[in-house]
Parts: structure tokens; C-alpha cells; sequence
């Protein structure tokens, strides 16, 4: 298998971090020793401390996964495997994984500008993207988080209905957290197959951190693309309009640009001046702003009353 241009580091992490805290809880409650539990030691201990190696890449394998879950009292080895996956955290990681990726082509090219369209819809972050935009940096990862959990926890812009014909209801309709799992057992689960049976249908643990990023690419895009945001949402006009802002900024320092270095020099010549059209801009500029963070939060709090 080729290697992934997309690595989803966090998200792989995430993962193998939960199977080895619950493996090893697991093993000091029934206070095992590594021999008791498999006689290939060295997997054992890998397991046991998250330690990947080319040795052992994904910790453990199906044929031996199976041993080891019936050693450590698991009903059976998707339990030793993905039992300790919180799904809501997991869907979280796996968004803040794409938006701060810097170097894949792939995620920058497609995922990475779907899902900041969608996390633009939170004024706060679409005000932030204009701002990095115009100065060309990126924006800090404190920021995406905060959008992220907006998106998925107040706004709920990835829950759906199961069936494109009913009518949307927030009290039944499936959260991306619920479409991942449902997902991931299908593609993942090793279910009642043999260890060489899963291993040939791509199942189970065999391969996995490099099958798991092809997997969440399929995933994403599937979602991304069923997200269909309003053209003249709260979000939108809060980025035109900062963009805007930062523009005609731009425009009115270049007029006073031949007296002076830099803009607290040109604040006071404008001040000296009498003239206070940047200042004044400005100011008009963070009410603008603020008017759009207070019209989101009154009409969710709209949203909310209503359901």
C-alpha cells in the first residue's frame, strides 16, 4: 500500500492512546503479567506503553489481538481494539487534524478549504480568516478549535436526518459522531470473522494507521459535500465585511503612507491633523463586527427557544 498523503496524526494517536490505556487497566485488574497474557512479550509491552515501532506498527495484530483480548477478559477483540473510543472526541480530533494540517496537498487543496467554508458560518472565525487572509498568516489553532466546537455542539451544522426526504428535526436527527461510528464498524470491526479472514477483507487492526487515513478522506468529503450553507449567511457577510474593513484600511493608510513609518506614527499625524477618518473607520469597523456576533447569538438563542 502506497503511503498516505494525509496522515491524521492526532486522530491515529487518539486511537492507539485509548487501546492501550484500556489494555492496560485491564491487565493491573486482573494483575497479569506480560507472559500471562501473550508470549510474544515485546507486542505485549508495546501495547501496554503505546509504543509503535516497524516492528510492530499498529501495537498489535488481528491473529494475535484475538489471543490477547481473551487473555485480558474482553468479550472479544473489537472491544480490546476500538471498545475505549469516545466518538464525540474522536469526530472533534479528526476536524481539528484537518483544519490545521500544514503540509498535506490533498486535505489543503479540497478538505481543508471545504471545512473552513463551513466553520466560516461562526462569525468570530470567519472575522479571524479575513484578518489572517490580508495578513497572510495562519490562524492559531486556539481559534479553529473554538469554531470546531461551535460547528459541532451549538450549531449542530453536520446532524442530519438518516433519510434525504424527512424533514429535519434536531431532537432525531444523526450527529457526525453517529455516522463515524456507524462507518468505522462497518469498515473497521472485526466482528465474527477469523483473524486471516479479517485480515484479507482489510479489517481490524492489520495495516490499520496506514488504511485509517484513506478511510477518513472518503469520510470527510462525503460530509463536506452534503453541507450546503446559506450565500447570504451571518457568517459570510461578517468575512465580506472584514475583508472590506481591512481593505479600505489598507487604502487610507497608503494616502498618508509619504509622512510617515509606520501606523502609530500615522495615528498621531492624523490626530495632529484634526483629521480622524482612519480612527473613525476603525471603531465603525469593531461595532460592525460586533453587531454580527450579537445577531448569531440572538437568533441561535431564537433557535433554541423555538424547538
Amino acid at each position: 500500500m502506497k503511503k498516505p498523503d494525509y496522515e491524521f496524526k492526532n486522530s491515529i494517536e487518539y486511537i492507539f492512546t485509548n487501546m492501550s490505556e484500556g489494555a492496560r487497566k485491564r491487565r493491573d485488574e486482573l494483575k497479569l503479567k506480560r507472559e500471562d497474557i501473550h508470549e510474544d512479550v515485546g507486542m505485549v509491552s508495546c501495547l501496554m506503553n503505546n509504543k509503535r515501532n516497524s516492528r510492530h506498527p499498529n501495537l498489535i495484530t488481528n491473529d494475535k489481538g484475538k489471543e490477547i483480548a481473551e487473555k485480558l477478559k474482553y468479550s472479544n477483540v473489537d472491544e480490546l481494539l476500538w471498545g475505549q473510543i469516545n466518538w464525540d472526541e474522536l469526530s472533534e480530533i479528526i476536524l481539528v487534524d484537518v483544519a490545521t494540517s500544514p503540509n498535506s496537498l490533498e486535505i489543503r487543496k479540497s478538505l481543508k478549504s471545504k471545512l473552513f467554508i463551513i466553520l466560516s458560518e461562526y462569525v468570530p472565525f470567519a472575522c479571524e480568516l479575513a484578518l489572517s487572509e490580508f495578513n497572510t498568516q495562519d490562524l492559531s489553532d486556539a481559534k479553529i478549535k473554538e469554531a470546531i466546537k461551535w460547528v459541532l455542539n451549538i450549531e449542530h451544522l453536520f446532524d442530519r436526518e438518516t433519510s434525504l426526504d424527512e424533514v429535519f428535526d434536531p431532537k432525531t436527527a444523526e450527529s457526525i459522531s453517529e455516522r463515524l461510528k456507524n462507518r468505522f464498524m462497518d469498515r473497521f470491526f472485526v466482528k465474527d470473522l477469523k483473524p486471516s479472514d479479517a485480515s484479507e477483507e482489510k479489517k481490524g487492526i492489520d495495516m490499520f494507521s496506514k488504511r485509517f487515513p484513506f478511510f477518513l478522506m472518503d469520510f470527510l468529503n462525503e460530509e463536506f459535500n452534503n453541507i450546503k450553507t446559506a450565500e447570504s449567511s451571518i457568517g459570510k457577510q461578517a468575512y465580506e465585511f472584514t475583508k472590506s474593513a481591512l481593505d479600505t484600511k489598507k487604502d487610507l493608510l497608503i494616502a498618508y503612507h509619504n509622512s510617515v513609518t509606520n501606523e502609530s506614527e500615522l495615528k498621531k499625524a492624523i490626530i495632529n491633523d484634526d483629521d480622524l477618518a482612519l480612527l473613525r473607520f476603525t471603531e465603525i469597523a469593531d461595532k460592525m463586527i460586533h453587531y454580527f456576533n450579537e445577531l448569531q447569538k440572538a437568533l441561535y438563542a431564537n433557535k433554541k427557544a423555538n424547538q
